[in-house]
């Protein structure tokens, strides 16, 4: 059996979610389990509008619930034949969701927990709008709420999956329907606690349900799909010439997302990993493709770099001083603090020389984190050990990801030689000792440029 997983893009529509219907259809001889995303857009909304009932924006909460169910039910009249009992269950889901907001406009604010409830919304609505039309259509299948299933502690917002439990309940609830030829149409993103209460896997945190899923039935295979053809050997967006990738490894893969390929949630590949189990990224839209295969060993090409992969709008924050060398808990006081705040971190530079530390985060985080550090470090600023604490603005990290780097000569000279030929300069530059990665840090400016050139300069347009 299979696991295939449908992203908010696949399912944007009526048209869209009849297009999801055939591909499951269509390869019902693998026996499919479906784990499903909201509809585009659809979290998003539910979102910001938890945000605007906080702010007492009753106009606006108002028009936007409005909105939930004319999307919703637009698609279920022209994706089904016999839509009544259907928009009856979508407007009772919609229903108990305007007592929620009413609530948090009276207390004028509103809490992790709430939020990832209502957050939830998006996914019991699509997975029965696909199930429904898999079910005119002569399938028999079911919409699988989650919160039972897939078990978590209470993080609100990102929550931790407690496997043993989680692979008992899926086995117990999911292996039966597909023993009876039930095709299950599960929620992803959306978990719970053993107590009921409901959480989330965190953003895109659909893959990640995907994954769960098929590690707990021990999937053969995963299945994605979006509208891409499958992992790019850079940002199209930048890189007109940008190829698909046939396949990738788990850990180039997840080198790749962590550093801004939206393809593939880091996350999904852990229970991947552990099971062994190739993930395929296919294109939703045109399924002939064969699109990218991720798994545990890959075939080495003559490339060493199997793709560029690039995150802007960031800023890097520089900790300098002369008087640095000499204290021993500079850089965890430093780390300590940005953790605390629970600011993400993205790349991390240090000198031998201890004189300065820098890293990089997102933009708008970065005057908190340099007000933080500066009341941290008032003494040490104060008896000059520690000469400033600045940030640059309008930086972009550039990664270039590959296990044919690996034991490989002059692949770094080769980078930063293309990258100095065209004139690109390099303002901080990172490495780990796996070879896999080498990250770079240029001005936004420079960005387009230094992601051409190294793509041409390997190969990865041909």
């Amino acid at each position: 059996m299979i696991v295939m997983k449908f992203g908010g893009t696949s399912l944007g529509d009526a048209a869209k979610l009849t297009n999801a219907a055939e591909l499951i259809e269509a390869n019902l001889e693998k026996t499919p389990a479906v784990v499903v995303s909201a509809m585009a857009s659809v979290t998003n909304l539910l979102i910001d509008t938890t945000k605007n009932a906080a702010l007492g924006k009753t106009a606006t909460v108002e028009r936007a619930v409005g909105e939930l169910s004319q999307k919703h039910e637009t698609a279920a009249k022209q994706s089904l034949k016999q839509p009544d009992s259907v928009l009856q269950e979508v407007r009772h889901i919609i229903g108990s969701l305007k007592p929620l907001y009413e609530s948090i406009g009276v207390l004028g604010e509103y809490t992790p927990r709430s939020l990832d409830l209502i957050s939830s919304y998006g996914e019991r609505l699509s997975s029965l709008l696909l199930a429904n039309i898999l079910i005119e259509r002569g399938v028999s299948s079911e919409p699988i709420p989650t919160a039972d299933l897939v078990i978590t502690d209470d993080n609100f917002g990102s929550a931790n999956v407690d496997f043993k439990v989680t692979r008992a309940r899926v086995a117990k609830k999911v292996k039966p329907m597909l023993r009876e030829g039930v095709t299950p149409i599960l929620t992803g993103f959306l978990s719970g606690t053993e107590k009921g209460v409901v959480t989330t896997l965190g953003r895109n945190g659909s893959d990640y349900s995907a994954s769960i899923v098929a590690a707990c039935l021990k999937a053969e295979e995963v299945w994605i799909w979006s509208d891409v053809d499958g992992v790019l050997t850079a940002d199209p967006k930048l890189i007109a010439e940008a190829k698909t990738v046939p396949e990738l490894s788990y850990r180039e893969a997840a080198d790749l997302s962590y550093f801004g390929a939206k393809v593939l949630h880091p996350k999904s590949i852990l229970p991947a990993v552990e099971g062994g189990i190739p993930i395929w990224i296919k294109n939703a839209f045109k399924p002939e493709v064969e699109g990218t295969v991720v798994k545990a060993e890959t075939v080495r090409d003559k490339k060493p770099i199997r793709g560029i992969t690039s995150i802007r709008n960031l800023s890097l924050v520089n900790v300098e001083g002369a008087g640095m060398v000499e204290l021993s808990n500079v850089a965890a006081k430093v780390f300590g603090a940005v953790a605390n705040l629970g600011i993400n971190v993205y790349v991390i530079s240090q000198a031998s020389s201890e004189h300065s530390i820098c890293f990089v985060v997102d933009k708008g985080d970065a005057s908190k984190i340099v007000r933080v550090l500066k009341r941290e470090f008032s003494e040490r600023i104060m008896h000059r050990d520690i000469d400033e604490v600045s940030v640059m603005d309008g930086i972009a990290i550039v990664a270039v990801v590959g296990e044919g780097m690996i034991g490989t000569l002059g692949i770094a000279g080769r980078v930063f030689g293309t990258l100095g030929k065209s004139k690109v300069n390099v303002v901080a530059i990172a490495q780990g000792a796996s070879e896999l990665n080498i990250s770079f840090i240029v001005k936004e400016e420079d960005l387009t440029k230094a992601v051409a050139c190294l793509h041409r300069e390997f190969g990865l347009d041909k």
